[in-house]
């Protein structure tokens, strides 16, 4: 029969070894945000998720996880400031986001600053619990020697497990206010001035006041009955943004007939601060310009955008046989169509085409010789 030594699996080397395990796994879930641990944990500091999040709450945060609205995510602004709040919108580059208990919606911040998905909630009570029976256990078996651990590893642990637990009782008696005072300070202030479009390129023009803007997080353009479509460039100058709205954009506004379209549009301002705005706009179109010049028939097209036309020519050399010649197509924005007509003793145009939905039809003598 084999006999085991007296001592040698004694509770008080179990209690130490869980301790121990317990204590380097919470160190590491706590601070795994700065580890780039895939699954983290974070203390729930304030109220403004409950009732289904609640002071004192931890939360298990999954790194990278795809969200959509309704999901809470962990979202931080600062490597110390974080936020676990409710998607409420998701943008191309930007989301929105509440809490529960608050009464409007946070401010938009970029996808970048999006650091997990929160996929589980364990309630303050079990934490606590298991803090507070840890601790118990690591006291009463060290009750002879409490006051003096034998090793710097204890010290280490007993600190470790008394942290967590006045955090825990910190946060349940001592919770962060939704609302607080941070003294004055100058409020920012953007308003818009104009909004004007001209030639493909919308320009806004605001007065700002404490504040800057910085750069352009999202940008769309969309009419009724058209679906939106993101600007090809968007970029701040100054006090004011300068966006190009796209050519096949502008061609469906002129051949429907459209004289409005909006844009949508999201920026960053300083100190984290973000514009979102709405700005519906005149859409104008020129009539195309023709002219007669030395026997050529010169077509142009002022607009940004393609134009759809018909252009059929009459020609003749002795004025008693006419021939024809019919083209159809799209002339692009900013074109010229050249007909060369001095070849023949007489030559005739029609030309039509579509400006802002409506058939527009212009014909004369190229030559009448």
């Amino acid at each position: 029969m084999i006999r085991m030594r007296p001592g040698r699996f004694s509770k008080s080397v179990v209690v130490d070894a869980a301790a121990y395990t317990i204590a380097i796994a919470l160190f590491l879930l706590f601070f795994g945000r700065f580890l780039g641990l895939p699954l983290f944990f974070a203390a729930i500091a304030s109220p403004s998720m409950e009732p289904v999040i609640r002071v004192g709450d931890v939360v298990v945060v999954q790194r990278g996880a795809p969200f959509g609205v309704g999901d809470v995510v962990m979202w931080c602004s600062s490597p110390f400031y974080c936020v676990v709040h409710r998607v409420v919108e998701v943008g191309p580059t930007y989301i929105v986001t509440k809490g529960d208990a608050n009464p409007v919606n946070d401010l938009p911040i970029s996808l970048s600053s999006v650091v997990g998905k929160v996929v589980a909630v364990i309630p303050r009570e079990a934490f606590l619990v298991a803090v507070i029976l840890i601790v118990g256990a690591q006291v009463w078996s060290r009750r002879h020697s409490l006051f003096r651990p034998s090793d710097p590893l204890t010290f280490m642990v007993y600190g470790l497990i008394a942290f967590l637990a006045l955090s825990v009782v910190t946060l349940l008696f001592f919770p962060a206010p939704s609302v607080f005072e941070v003294g004055e300070f100058p409020i920012p202030s953007v308003n818009l001035i104009s909004a004007k479009y001209s030639n493909g390129t919308v320009t806004l023009r605001y007065r700002v006041e404490n504040t800057q803007l910085i750069d352009i997080l999202s940008c769309s353009v969309g009419a009724r009955g058209i679906a939106e479509v993101k600007c090809p460039e968007a970029e701040v100058w100054g006090d004011g943004v300068a966006l190009s709205v796209p050519s096949s954009f502008l061609a469906t506004l002129n051949e429907r007939g459209l004289n409005r379209f909006w844009v949508s549009l999201v920026s960053s301002l300083a100190r984290n601060g973000t514009l979102k705005g709405n700005y519906t706009l005149i859409f104008e179109a020129s009539r195309l310009d023709v002219n007669v010049v030395n026997g050529s028939l010169i077509v142009r097209n002022p607009n940004p955008f393609p134009v759809p036309y018909n252009l059929t020519i009459y020609y003749t050399n002795d004025g008693l046989k006419w021939e024809r010649n019919t083209s159809t197509g799209n002339l692009d924005g900013l074109e010229e169509l050249v007909i060369n007509a001095r070849d023949w003793g007489k030559v005739w145009y029609r030309l039509r085409y579509t400006l802002m939905g409506e058939a527009i039809e212009v014909s004369g003598w190229v030559r009448r010789d």
